[in-house]
């Protein structure tokens, strides 16, 4: 969970939106006294960023989704999904996703790609200190998250990794994996935890 800062006022949470200077934090709106200038300081990596108008956002470390109308934005570190801006100007280190800009400025670092692209197998999961398999061939960790195989019409399996809810009892997709590196890159920005 990040710690979020708004125009001088600390909150917690994992998802930010702003709109019509409406300010919602994991689902919960915000008083904000009425401000008409909106800075967002966010430390810790987050799940989502959207934001309709505000002054300066920035994030120190990764961030899930990120989405804004008009204002600035700087991600010191990687965003895990797109990057989608009308007029506010990004600067951020790696998007995994799509970038969608009409106006708006967007500047990314491009890490160097990993030699290695190690496929998925239930031999390569197996080897996981972090998860260990069920009976039903899904792959589970200590707390919410699963590594499910879909079997296509092609024969192939293919890898998702879902999160358990327990609030509402539910299990969310969060990504199709698409290599180890993958699983390990996305499983640690959103879990805080060291895939071992």
């Amino acid at each position: 969970m990040a710690t979020i800062h708004i125009n001088g006022k600390m909150y917690s949470g994992n998802s930010v939106s702003v709109s019509r200077n409406k300010i919602v934090i994991d689902g919960k709106e915000v008083p904000d006294d009425e401000n008409k200038v909106i800075n967002i300081h966010v430390e810790g990596s987050i799940d989502t960023l959207k934001v309709d108008s505000c002054n300066k956002i920035k994030a120190e470390e990764n961030v899930g989704e990120l989405s804004t109308v008009s204002g600035d934005v700087k991600v010191k570190g990687d965003v895990y999904g797109d990057v989608r801006t009308v007029s506010g100007d990004v600067d951020c280190g790696e998007v995994t996703g799509n970038i969608k800009t009409v106006s708006g400025d967007v500047k990314n670092k491009k890490k160097e790609i990993e030699k290695t692209n190690t496929k998925i197998t239930i031999d390569a999961l197996s080897k996981l200190k972090s998860f260990g398999m069920g009976d039903d061939g899904t792959f589970t960790d200590v707390q919410e998250f699963n590594i499910v195989p879909n079997k296509l019409h092609s024969g192939e399996i293919e890898w998702h990794l879902m999160m358990f809810c327990e609030v509402d009892g539910s299990t969310y997709h969060i990504k199709r994996l698409r290599s180890m590196e993958d699983l390990k890159r996305v499983y640690e920005a959103i879990s805080d935890r060291i895939l071992k």
